[in-house]
Order: C-alpha cells, then structure tokens, then sequence
C-alpha cells in the first residue's frame, strides 16, 4: 500500500478536522468522506485512471466554492502528508492530481447539467403559467400541424379541452377554421417570418355554430441555430366586442331611421357643433346645419316671442339652455332659412346627461304655424258669431217688446170674439218665449265675450228668493211635486234676480229630465261663510261622456223619446256663469242609485281685496 493511501486511512480524522478548520462549502463537508473513500481507491489501483466508481453529488455546489473546497483538500492532504514524513513517487502524486481534477471536472459537468435541468424545469413551469393566466388564447403548433402547447383560453374558443386537444392536428381540433389557418401556420413555419394583428372570423365547436371573431398573431419559434421548429399564436377575442360594436351600429341606424321619420324638426349636438339633424330640420335651418356652432344656430333661428315679437337672447335660445342643463318647452316664433317667413313653433330642449356631465343637448321643434292660423280664424269666426247674435238678440227685443204689447192690448181688448183671444193668448206666450231666448243668448254673449255676467249684489236672503222661485215653477207645472229644505241662515251679499235665474233654470233643467212621478227637490245648507243650494231629481243619470261638456253652450243632456227640446241649451251654461259671477262654483253628480245633483257653491260676500 502507498504511503500517501495510507495516510488517508490512518489519519481520516485528522484530515477531516484539517479540512473542516478551513470552512469549505457545507454540501461538500458533508460528501468528504465519500470522496476521500474514492480518493483512497484511486491511490492504491494501480490503473492510472481513477476508477469508473461514482463521485459524491456535489452537483448544487456552485464552481467557485467546489474549486476552493477542493482545493482545500488538496492543500490539507499535502500538508498532513508532509508532517508525518511520508514520501510517495511521481505516478502516485500523478494520480492524486488527477483525482482531484477529474473530480472538480465531473462535478462541474454535472452541476451545469443540472442547472440545465433546473432552468428547463423552471422555463416550463413559466410557460405553463403563462399560458395558464394570459388573458388571450395562447398555442403552440408544430410542422406537422398538431398541437403542443395551448392555454384553457385558446381551449375554450375551441371548445375542446387542453388536454383532449394537445397532440391532435388543427383539422381535428377545429375543422370549420383549419382551411384559414393552415396556410398561415405554414407561412411562417417555412418562411420564419411572423404574421402580426390579422383579422379572422368563422366558427368553432365552442361557439355552437355563431360567428366568432379574432386578432391573431403568429410567430415562429426558433432553436439554438435558428431553425424554426414550432410556430406559437397569439389569439385575441374580438367576437363580444364585434357584436357589442353591431349592436350600436344598428341601434344607431335604429336611431337614424326615427330620427328622419319625425316630422318634427329634430336635431343634436354639443357646445362645438351640431351633430345630427333631420331632414326636417335642415330644410327649416338649412342643409348644412350639421357641423353649425352654436352661435351660427342662433343666428340663424332669430328666435322671438309670439305675443310681443321680441327678439331671444343667444343666452335664452332653447340649444343653449338645453347645453346649460335645462329642460323646457316653450312656443317661440321663428324665421324660415329658406324662405324668410315666419314660423309658430313649439320648442322642446333638454340635456344629453352621462352621469353627472352634460354631453350634448336635443331640441323637438314642431310647426304650430297652421294650427295657429286656424285657431285664429276659428276664434274670429267664433267671435263675429258671438258678436252677431248679440247685436240681433240685442236688436230684437224692441219689436219684440211692441208685439208683446199689442198682443196683451187685444187680450184686454173688451168685444173681442173667443176665437181672437185665443189667437192673442198664443202670441203672447209666443212673446214671452221668444223674450226668455233673448234674454238668454244676451247672457250667453256677455258670458263669452264680455267677461262675464254682471250682478249687482245687494244683501238679500236665498229662502224666500227660492220660494218665490218654486212657487211660480208649480203654477207652470201643477202636475209635479216641487220641495224646498233647509235650516240656517242663508242671508248674504248676492244678485238676487240672477240667483233666481240660476234656481229657476237648474229647477226647471230637473223636472224637464225626471220621471212625471217623482218629486224635485231644492235644499239648502247654512256652511258659515259660505251657502250650499243643491238641486236634486230622480231617473236615469247623465250619460258619463256628456258630464264633461254638460255646461257648454248649446248642449242638451238626453231626453226621452216622447219628450220635445225647448230652449236654445243655454241654461246650464248661464246658471254657471252666475255662480262663477258671484265667486262660487257649480258642480254636478249623476249616479243611477242616487239620481242626479247639481251643487252651488256660494261665498256670503266676496273677500276684501
């Protein structure tokens, strides 16, 4: 056996301690005693290699450590070997260097090998949580056209799993979208070029055969020597935002489609300029009104009031108002860009809000100009016949007054035969008819065109005024039964012959639309500062869509069949207008379980002003 052999069977611990004052590298402390067992090996074969045996796995040493620690056990072993007086000749001290080189040599290799693994490990498992947790569809493809890599992203466009789709070809995987892809893939795949941001659409099992849209990029992935031997894609899914993007397109052309069908003048915009306009509106304003300011806008409107014919403020213009966060309608006139006439217009604006900031503003301007003109000519077609049949009514009661005089001479007239007092008797209730009508339609005139009845209150008190009232109606009517009720004061500040038209002709209005049999009743209620007279018959109530015009002039409600009209169907309509002459009101209630109620309100007197 070899000295220097020897030495490191006899001195083992001592060289250990040796090494060990000099701190090498923990991992290798810990495998020196197997590499001093395959050191010894080494010195006593005598082979000038050191044997085929395994070496410790020192391979996490990192190579300047390992170099130093080796080191040391060259240097330890050489020192101890020397203190003891060993001697040793060349091949020995050959084959100790050797060891150790071939050591550091064979630890190396291995440790650059299993960092090799290491980072292979490590760029797998970055890829794979890159493709795991991108948020676009990621795949890699090889020459033949079949799957290697993929992400659930890219999965789920196809609609088959990652680990159903990896090995399988395109056509397999997606056989309604290989035909597009397959050119692509092998573009680059031979020309090693990349394919960038390229728009493609089609369908795939994942979609359930609707239309899917993507972005797609392609790029080839190149070895050490820069040969291409995959090709990775990068996928984006366009489909949700292409329909998104559709669905405004048509809600847009929805839009447009109303918008041009009003036929109101419409149109929007923002502070800078009009955005929108109908055809109505730019033939009021103008065919270039879209891309118009503001500014331009109200000059072109000219906008003024109807009643005084002043000119708009640009700050008051319904576009610029709208802007400023205000909502309005109102009727302005306006100048015709075309034609120079003016327009009666009723002008809608408001604000276009998102959240809480104003983004633009909408105006509706609808033509009012025929509308006006015939409400004008109605109105004075209305008035000249309110006007005439004043003057006549007005006209006729002097002859009308000599006819009842003369007719009531020859009445009295003594001698005259039965047959000639008849006659007269009919002329003068002929008379007394007519007069009524007269004396109606003048009311009439005064309640439409001369702002009301006018009444001359005096105090005076209802009881006996409705007395008076009823007692002459059952001299008229002996066949019908006439009540009058109630307990209270009633006195006030009224006109007492206009009041007693009013009771007359909602008294006379009862029995006229009531059975033969049933009472007429007139009641009325002490409420302090006011009087409430109510007027009540039985039958059948007023139809409902006669309520709401019962009061106008000239209306009748429906009688029976039997019965004939009399009257012009003024009195309901000048028995409210003296209610509303004396600051009260008349109302109506019609039900056939309760029959039909007309009610006045009445004040005692008007309050001070």
């Amino acid at each position: 056996m070899d000295g220097l052999a020897q030495l490191l069977s006899t001195r083992r611990e001592d060289l250990l301690q040796r090494i060990a004052s000099k701190a090498p590298p923990a991992r290798l402390l810990e495998a020196l005693p197997a590499l001093l067992d395959r050191l010894q090996t080494a010195l006593e074969s005598p082979a000038e290699a050191p044997g085929e045996e395994a070496l410790p796995d020192l391979a996490d040493v990192d190579a300047g450590p390992l170099r130093a620690g080796l080191s040391l056990v060259r240097e330890c072993s050489l020192d101890l070997w020397e203190e003891t007086g060993g001697t040793a000749d060349f091949p020995t001290l050959r084959r100790f260097h050797r060891f150790l080189d071939q050591a550091l040599e064979q630890t190396q290799t291995e440790a650059e090998a299993a960092t090799a693994r290491r980072v292979q490990v490590e760029s797998q498992v970055l890829l794979d949580t890159m493709l795991a947790t991108a948020p676009v569809g990621l795949c890699f493809v090889s020459p033949e056209m079949r799957f290697v890599h993929l992400n659930h992203t890219i999965a789920a466009f196809n609609g088959v799993s990652v680990e159903e789709t990896v090995g399988r070809t395109l056509r397999e995987v997606v056989p309604q979208m290989a035909s597009d892809l397959e050119p692509l893939y092998r573009q680059v795949l031979e020309t090693g070029e990349p394919v960038l941001d390229l728009e493609m659409s089609g369908t795939t099992p994942g979609l359930d055969g609707e239309q899917g849209f993507w972005l797609v990029s392609c790029y080839p992935v190149k070895d050490a020597q820069g040969h291409t031997f995959l090709m990775g894609s990068v996928v984006v899914d366009l489909t949700e935002r292409k329909r998104s993007a559709d669905a405004v397109a048509r809600d847009a052309a929805k839009l447009e489609a109303i918008l041009q069908s009003i036929p109101d003048a419409v149109y929007v915009g923002d502070a800078r300029n009009i955005k929108h306009a109908n055809a109505r509106a730019r033939e009021l304003l103008g065919e270039d009104l879209e891309g118009v300011a503001p500014q331009e806008l109200g000059r072109r409107l000219t906008c003024r009031a109807p009643d005084t014919g002043e000119a708009i403020l640009p700050s008051d213009e319904p576009f610029t108002r709208a802007l400023a966060g205000e909502a309005f309608t109102r009727e302005l006139v306006l100048c015709h860009a075309r034609t120079g006439k003016d327009l009666w217009m009723r002008i809608a604006a408001a604000p276009v809000r998102m959240g809480e900031r104003i983004v633009s503003a909408v105006v509706v301007a609808t033509d009012l100009t025929e509308h006006q003109q015939r409400e004008s000519e109605l109105r004075r077609a209305a008035e000249f016949r309110e006007r005439f049949l004043g003057i006549v009514s007005h006209d006729l009661r002097n002859p009308l007054n000599a006819i009842s005089l003369s007719a009531g001479a020859l009445v009295r007239e003594e001698g005259l035969s039965a047959r000639a007092q008849k006659t007269a008797g009919r002329i003068v209730h002929s008379t007394e008819r007519m007069g009524r009508m007269i004396g109606e339609l003048l009311d009439f005139t005064r309640g439409r065109l001369g702002g009301g009845i006018p009444i001359t209150r005096r105090p005076g008190d209802l009881r006996p005024l409705c007395r008076h009232v009823l007692d002459e109606l059952r001299v008229a009517r002996p066949d019908r039964e006439v009540r009058l009720k109630g307990d209270g004061q009633f006195q006030g500040e009224w006109d007492g012959d206009r009041l007693a038209q009013l009771v007359g002709n909602l008294a006379k209005n009862a029995l006229d639309y009531s059975p033969e049999d049933t009472p007429v009743t007139v009641s009325l209620h002490d409420e302090g500062h006011r009087v409430r007279l109510e007027v009540h018959n039985h039958g059948e109530p007023i139809p409902a869509e006669i309520l709401p015009v019962l009061f106008e002039p000239f209306r009748r409600g429906v009688k029976a069949e039997d019965s004939k009209p009399s009257g012009l169907g003024l009195g309901l309509f000048i028995a409210r207008q003296i209610a509303l002459a004396h600051g009260g009101t008349l109302e109506v209630r019609s039900t056939r379980e309760e029959g039909t109620r007309f009610i006045v309100s009445l004040p005692r007197a008007l309050p001070a002003t």
